[in-house]
């Protein structure tokens, strides 16, 4: 292992606590699938800096020890930079996101407190971060293997919710070359509710036409060219009704990563980013991506 940084990390932010030790394992094994360095940010929220010799400086090297251990645990020789900051955990992921392949936080449903604090931090990078933001819930066998790797076939798959909207194509995107980097499946949600979540109202979905023919239209037209492009990914369809955030939570639970788009749902216009945060990162079965909308440098030149 080493401390030094480079851009282009997987980007994680670890406090001790165990509702971070699956997001630091997903981090690590990301890492390790990509060829990348691994930085490690543990964030103290307190007043004042541990000094040296001080009771909180013994703790906060002690939680920082852990997690290295951890990382060496899962992927030895992995190259890791980390670092223990003061100040606000999304102030200190956000200047340093911006040259990151992929931030990570974690988060925990049975816990109030850890899941109210560690996703009111990704509310505040989601679509600001400039690149993916993945939310990993602290699901036990996150921390001894990839997600992908010995699980039932079914869950075997990357899942992306796709309307047509043309603000998802980065969350396909980055769905595809999950699929493809890993040897999964992928599964391309479209969900038919006629509400204001479609991007231009009732003119982007044809009503008249069965719901199969409107799924292949809005799904043929999104994959246009990324099969042929990633050929080793096994694609299916589903086309389910319902509201489209009740859709991906329920669906979550058939996949291994759900991936959104950052404006609206994986593209599901009229849901906010506040929306996405509250209900499909915290009750979603499964850690979730939400990828920006724009690319990377065309959000980085708006900072």
């Amino acid at each position: 292992m080493t401390n030094r940084a480079r851009s282009g990390a997987v980007l994680v932010g670890y406090d001790g606590r165990r509702s971070t030790h699956a997001a630091l394992a997903w981090a690590t094994h990301e890492a390790e699938s990509r060829g990348l360095p691994l930085h490690l940010v543990h964030a103290l929220t307190g007043d004042d800096e541990p000094r040296p010799g001080s009771g909180a400086a013994h703790r906060a090297q002690e939680a920082t020890d852990a997690a290295l251990a951890l990382v060496e645990q899962l992927a030895p020789g992995l190259e890791v930079h980390a670092e223990t900051v003061v100040g606000p955990p999304a102030r200190e992921l956000l200047s340093r996101a911006r040259t990151c392949a992929v931030v990570v936080l974690g988060g925990r449903r049975h816990d109030d407190d850890a899941l109210t604090h560690g996703h009111a931090v990704a509310e505040q990078l989601a679509g600001r971060c400039g690149c993916p933001l993945v939310v990993v819930r602290d699901t036990a066998h996150l921390t001894a293997t990839p997600s992908y790797a010995g699980r039932a076939g079914h869950r075997q798959r990357v899942m992306v919710g796709v309307d047509g909207s043309g603000s998802c194509g980065a969350a396909v995107e980055f769905a595809f070359d999950r699929a493809s980097r890993l040897g999964l499946g992928l599964t391309v949600l479209t969900c038919r509710w006629r509400q204001e979540t479609w991007p231009h109202g009732a003119d982007a979905v044809d009503w008249a036409a069965p719901p199969q023919e409107e799924q292949a239209r809005l799904v043929g037209e999104e994959l246009a060219g990324r099969r042929d492009a990633h050929p080793d990914v096994d694609v299916e369809t589903r086309l389910v009704g319902g509201h489209p955030v009740d859709a991906l939570i329920e669906e979550s639970a058939a996949s291994e990563m759900l991936v959104l788009g950052s404006r609206g749902c994986g593209g599901f216009e009229g849901l906010t980013l506040g929306s996405v945060s509250r209900r499909v990162l915290t009750h979603a079965r499964t850690p979730v991506a939400v990828v920006p909308s724009e690319p990377q440098s065309s959000q980085q030149s708006s900072h």
